[in-house]
């Protein structure tokens, strides 16, 4: 059959009527629609008109129909045939009847002419076979079967017969009684290979995979040389999901017939889906070249282009489509889209504009062109195309939000927000939508809102992807910024984005910088990967220009400010304003600022450059007016006004604003800080705590905050977490002795001297000539019985500053540890003489009266200084102790709850308390107390300590050694706890155990001669009782 369609193409013009006629016929059997330039019904009109009267004629003029879907055309022609005097033309006539009804689902009409056929011609299969089709397709089955049987048993070599047959059986589900059917025909017709593709179909319903594998590998084979075949098993296997196998067999079909333009889409259209772009490219062309007047194969050619990067190319495949159907909106659309693509925007604006005068009621292309204008900067543009919609479709939420964001751009906010937010009332719920309410939202709050909502919402093209983009940068998140962008950055709008979004976080983290926030990047990488991105696009010839002028702004902002009134946006007037603020040229900034506004200025940004201008100009006052015109909308606003609050020394303002700036932004840690320190110099120092906190959970490994935590810890009499504090903290290091000489004043508050003048020592190398590391390594010293070295660091310290108070102090605390009570009164009196603070000395005298054992005069002076601080915690915990050590237990129990009333969350106090309570026989309360230190700090040994002493008081040993245990976890080497457990497990004759205990009390304490005696006495009842 191919060899006669290759002889018998192209017929000349002037051949007879009878050879158009033979070669529709061949035509229509090859199974092609085409044959050389014309189609088989082309021929079929030229005999017709030829004047070829034969018979046949109209049953072939519907076979020709039924090709081209034209059905009821097919069932005129068919209807022509059916009183014909030829028995086979007439049951051939009424069998193309029934496939054309069957086809027009007029399945009464197809089964009402084959019951009348079957009785006219009762021994004809090919109508029982049909009229079993038709059963099946009226949901008959039962039907199907029967007439399918009597067709083959009527004539057993009629193949249709035998399909049917299959068919009904497979139908009914039995697919090994519909395999031997057609396996029959197979028998009878080897290259019938549709009965195995209908038997395919019916297994794969049944998941019967196979008989599916079976059928189609039949029918491939049946069916190689014929490439229908091949096209409806590729079809199969497509829709079922085996596309690669698909793929095979329409390259098969493909080299059966290399010049068939519509098998070749086919194929083509196999390779789109499996993404070989190149193979679907090569395939469209060749279809193309066969088909060079039908713009389909054009189009999709054009597509493959552009998938492969082949811009200037799609460009002109869809120029000729277009010459080919100029009234297709759909391809001048495409066309539109090209020349967007490759940065081409006023030819794709002109393109949309052809597009959208030829189709003037299609409002979605309108949006598209609208869309395409604001995606351009053409806002103007667009609100013409969207005013001149029909209301009906103006209303719209698409045109809503395409109009809000025309007026985004125009610098009209209030109206972008009603036509926005009218969009959202319409149901239109689009990451875009969401992010340009984000950038016009008159207020933070909203705009944070508006951006989880964007955030959520679908990001589905490149233009969603700048304005959530711009969205994240205006809220300061700089890293979600950029990874937004680069999932989109080969499209050529969202690369120019990428280069402005690039310049635009450069300009905001010099803004960073001013106003003390932290950033994941750096300027220079900023300018870095901005440089790379303009590169790129300068490869591409999709640069413009005032990017790269953008890219040297500092150098030369004069020439960056021609670009001003050309940026909808009005970043590029932010940059110049800050390129001159940045070389100080202030009047110039103050001029480039006022420019901007005219065209668009984010308020935010406005309100810091004005403050910053200000600020460098010396004038706070005005500063401040800035800032506060912005601050209801912006943290770094807020934050700066509080900065210059705390300057002018107004604390409590500063406070409040920076704690906004800190709620809006949380993770700016550096204001955090800010934040804290502010409420410590207020004397807020819970507060205060709590952000340093903060500040060191966002940047835990920061020894700045680490330590600024330990110092609040300290000034609040939280000793052990200060402890902690400051070992986290110098374990980075450090070049200031500031931090060791407070974190030695900490240790020797615990009685931890060695630590204590370990810190004390590393600040006096690094600064050699401090007077309070030189005073704070002597009293470690004497603390840890070195007497040599603390008189050594004492006489270092008096050659310092003989008279210095803080000198004369130190003597005092040395003297009194040493035991000489008198000469360190003596030398407290002097440091009084020299200008002392009076509470610090009588504090000091305290201390060593309670040494000296006089305790009243300890507790009394005490008392004079809280009568001139009733409200300082830590001077009622001081007196706790001292009447506590005096065995003033009941003032020492009112004492110190009165610090807890003050300061409820010291963990120091409740342990104070605890041990107060368990000394005075109150053990429920001594075990509460405890309880709640524990909570406050759950890493300080020292309170299981005191509760399995409170256990022991309670005789509850178990849970007494528990408790000890406890202590042993948190601190390996606590002396106490070996030592208390050592003593408890001698009292319960557990010799061994207490003898291990004891043993490491006294290597850890080997100079305490009462450890070394009771590990002797464990000693000697472990070898009498064994």
């Amino acid at each position: 059959m191919t060899q006669a369609v290759q002889i018998l193409r192209p017929l000349p013009s002037s051949a007879p009527a009878e050879a158009y006629f033979h070669s529709a016929r061949i035509s229509i059997k090859a199974g092609s629609k085409r044959l050389g330039m014309l189609s088989a019904l082309q021929y079929l009109e030229a005999a017709e008109a030829g004047g070829w009267a034969d018979p046949s004629l109209d049953y072939w003029f519907g076979r020709a129909f039924e090709a081209e879907a034209r059905n009821e055309e097919a069932l005129a022609r068919y209807d022509r045939v059916q009183n014909s005097d030829d028995y086979e033309l007439r049951e051939q006539a009424i069998l193309g009847s029934a496939r054309a009804a069957l086809a027009l689902d007029q399945i009464s009409r197809a089964l009402a002419g084959l019951e009348q056929a079957q009785e006219r011609f009762p021994r004809s299969a090919k109508i029982l076979a049909a009229m079993s089709d038709v059963y099946l397709s009226a949901n008959l089955p039962d039907k199907a079967l029967e007439v399918a049987e009597q067709a083959v048993e009527l004539d057993p070599k009629e193949t249709r017969g035998w399909h049917a047959l299959g068919d009904s059986l497979a139908n009914a589900g039995d697919f090994r009684g519909a395999v031997k059917a057609i396996e029959r025909l197979s028998s009878l017709d080897p290259k019938a290979a549709q009965g195995w593709l209908t038997l395919a179909r019916l297994a794969s319903g049944a998941k019967d995979l196979r008989v599916v594998r079976r059928s189609v590998a039949e029918a491939v084979w049946r069916g190689r040389r014929d490439p229908r075949i091949l096209q409806e098993a590729a079809d199969f296997l497509n829709k079922t999901g085996s596309v690669r196998t698909a793929l095979t067999v329409m390259k098969a079909a493909a080299r059966v017939r290399p010049d068939d333009p519509e098998l070749l889409g086919v194929l083509a259209g196999i390779q789109e889906s499996t993404n070989d772009w190149q193979g679907a490219y090569d395939t469209w062309q060749a279809s193309a070249a066969l088909a060079p007047n039908e713009s389909e194969p054009l189009r999709r050619y054009a597509e493959c282009a552009r998938r492969l990067g082949y811009g200037d190319q799609s460009v002109g495949l869809l120029e000729r489509a277009v010459a080919l159907e100029p009234g297709n909106t759909s391809l001048r659309r495409d066309l539109a889209k090209a020349h967007l693509d490759r940065g081409q925007v006023r030819q794709g604006l002109l393109a949309y504009a052809a597009a959208v005068k030829s189709a003037p009621n299609d409002g979605s292309l309108a949006y598209e062109a609208a869309e395409a204008a604001l995606s351009a900067g053409d806002p103007r543009y667009a609100l013409a195309l969207l005013s001149k919609l029909d209301p009906a479709l103006s209303d719209s939420g698409r045109a809503q939000a395409a109009m809000g964001e025309a007026y985004l751009l125009l610098d009209k906010r209030d109206l972008a927000m009603a036509s926005l937010s009218e969009a959202i009332e319409h149901g239109y719920e689009t990451t875009r939508t969401f992010a340009m309410l984000v950038v016009s939202a008159p207020d933070r709050s909203r705009a944070v809102e508006y951006l989880e909502q964007a955030r959520t919402a679908p990001v589905e093209s490149a233009h969603d992807a700048i304005w959530l983009a711009r969205a994240e940068v205006g809220l300061l998140n700089i890293s979600e910024a950029m990874e937004v962008l680069n999932s989109w950055d080969t499209d050529p709008s969202a690369a120019q984005e990428q280069v402005r979004i690039y310049l635009r976080i450069r300009d905001t983290l010099w803004l960073y910088g001013l106003s003390d926030a932290v950033s994941p990047l750096r300027e220079d990488d900023l300018t870095r990967l901005a440089q790379n991105a303009l590169e790129d696009l300068q490869k591409r010839d999709l640069a413009a220009p005032s990017l790269a002028t953008w890219l040297r702004a500092a150098e030369a902002p004069s020439a960056l400010s021609e670009f001003i009134d050309l940026d909808p946006m009005g970043w590029i007037g932010e940059a110049v304003t800050i390129s001159y603020l940045m070389t100080d040229q202030l009047p110039s900034a103050r001029e480039a600022l006022d420019q901007v506004r005219l065209v668009r200025s984010d308020p935010e940004w406005g309100s810091i450059l004005e403050g910053m201008i200000h600020e460098a100009s010396g004038r706070e006052v005005e500063a401040r007016a800035a800032y506060r015109s912005g601050s209801s909308s912006s943290p770094v606003s807020n934050y700066l006004l509080g900065r210059s609050y705390e300057r002018s020394g107004s604390l409590e303002r500063a406070a409040t604003h920076i704690g906004t700036a800190v709620v809006e932004a949380p993770d700016q840690h550096r204001w955090q800080h800010k934040l804290a320190t502010a409420f410590l110099q207020m004397g807020d120092g819970d507060s205060a705590l709590a952000h340093y906190q903060g500040a060191v959970a966002r940047s835990p490994e920061n020894p700045e905050y680490l330590l600024s935590v330990a110092g609040a810890y300290a000034a609040l009499g939280h000793l052990n977490q200060a402890m902690e504090g400051y070992t986290a903290a110098l374990a980075y290091g450090s070049d200031s002795a500031a931090p060791y000489r407070e974190a030695g004043q900490v240790a020797l508050q615990l009685g931890a001297s060695e630590q204590a003048s370990a810190w004390f020592e590393r600040a006096i190398t690094l600064h050699p000539s401090d007077i309070d590391s030189l005073i704070g390594s002597a009293r470690a010293s004497i603390a840890r019985g070195d007497k040599q070295q603390a008189d050594e660091r004492l006489e270092a310290a008096i050659q310092q500053a003989p008279d210095d108070a803080r000198v004369l102090l130190g003597v005092g605390h040395v003297r009194a540890a040493s035991g000489e009570y008198r000469a360190a009164m003596s030398a407290f009196q002097e440091a009084r003489e020299a200008g002392a603070d009076p509470s610090h000395v009588r504090r000091a005298e305290s201390k060593a009266l309670v040494r000296w054992g006089k305790h009243a005069l300890a507790a009394q002076a005490m008392q004079e200084v809280l009568n001139s601080a009733p409200d300082d915690h830590r001077l009622w915990y001081e007196l706790a102790e001292t009447l506590e050590a005096g065995s003033d237990l009941s003032g020492a129990d009112k004492a110190m709850s009165e610090a807890i009333r003050i300061s409820p969350a010291n963990p120091e106090y409740r342990l104070g308390l605890g041990r107060i309570s368990r000394m005075s026989g109150n053990l429920d309360r001594a075990i509460e107390e405890l309880r709640q230190a524990e909570g406050a700090d759950p890493n300080d040994p020292r309170v299981p300590v005191e509760a399995g002493m409170v256990y022991e008081d309670r005789r509850e040993y178990s849970r007494a050694l528990d408790s000890y245990d406890k202590a042993l976890e948190i601190e390996p080497d606590n002396l106490q706890a070996h030592y208390r457990a050592g003593l408890l497990l001698r009292s319960l004759k557990a010799y061994r155990k207490a003898g291990e205990m004891l043993k490491r009390a006294a290597e850890l304490a080997p100079a305490d001669q009462n450890v070394m005696h009771q590990l002797a006495a464990v000693r000697a009842l472990e070898l009498v009782h064994g």
